[in-house]
């Protein structure tokens, strides 16, 4: 090996040892290890099986809006209560982490109609989070394409039966409970979710 390979590789080695060494250093990543990726993946994607969304991607500021949810009962989910709840750690720098990852890309399947989808995302969806789904930070609407499509179905009924309740003072949150209870049926949300499925795959070609 020549001396300029030779110093190469070691720029690169020496690279790769911060990389790693800031990754095991950042309290933020180490929170999400020993909290969240049980749960959710070490890479934020959820569990299928487990009915686990992804979180990988979202919003820091969404998250943490989350968390207080949870910790508030406006989200009534038992495993992320108990885990909202623990005041430990700097929650700031996990919904960081959690930001910093690279989204799910959800699979278009089944016989939804992804252009209905596409059509109620204009009609109702579009004006907080997006005409395809990407969310505005703005308005503290999340991005909607990195989720499984089982999640997007899911919300929908659970704000429509006020298990999941968003802010009482947010107008938005309040549209949600109502597109979900009065507009939208079960074939309308099926389709939505093929839509953002579509889009995500869309995103990464």
């Amino acid at each position: 090996m020549t001396k300029r390979k030779h110093r190469g590789a070691l720029v690169l080695f020496l690279c790769c040892w911060v990389v790693a060494a800031s990754a095991q250093d950042d309290p933020g990543r180490i929170l999400y290890q020993g909290r969240c990726a049980n749960c959710h993946g070490t890479n934020g994607w959820g569990d299928e099986e487990k009915r686990v969304p992804a979180i990988a991607g979202l919003p820091d500021a969404y998250i943490l809006r989350q968390i207080e949810a949870f910790r508030s009962d406006l989200r009534r989910e038992t495993r992320m209560h108990r885990e909202a709840v623990v005041e430990e750690g700097d929650l700031t720098s996990v919904a960081r982490t959690i930001a910093g990852m690279i989204p799910f890309r959800p699979i278009l399947a089944g016989p939804a109609d992804a252009t209905n989808g596409q059509k109620i995302v204009r009609e109702l969806c579009a004006e907080c989070h997006g005409l395809q789904g990407e969310g505005r930070a703005e308005r503290g609407a999340p991005p909607l394409t990195g989720f499984q499509s089982w999640y997007v179905v899911d919300q929908v009924r659970k704000f429509r039966d006020f298990v999941r309740q968003g802010d009482s003072e947010s107008f938005d949150s309040l549209r949600m409970h109502a597109i979900a209870y009065k507009t939208v049926s079960a074939e309308d949300v099926e389709d939505v979710a093929a839509f953002l499925a579509r889009e995500a795959g869309r995103a990464v070609k």
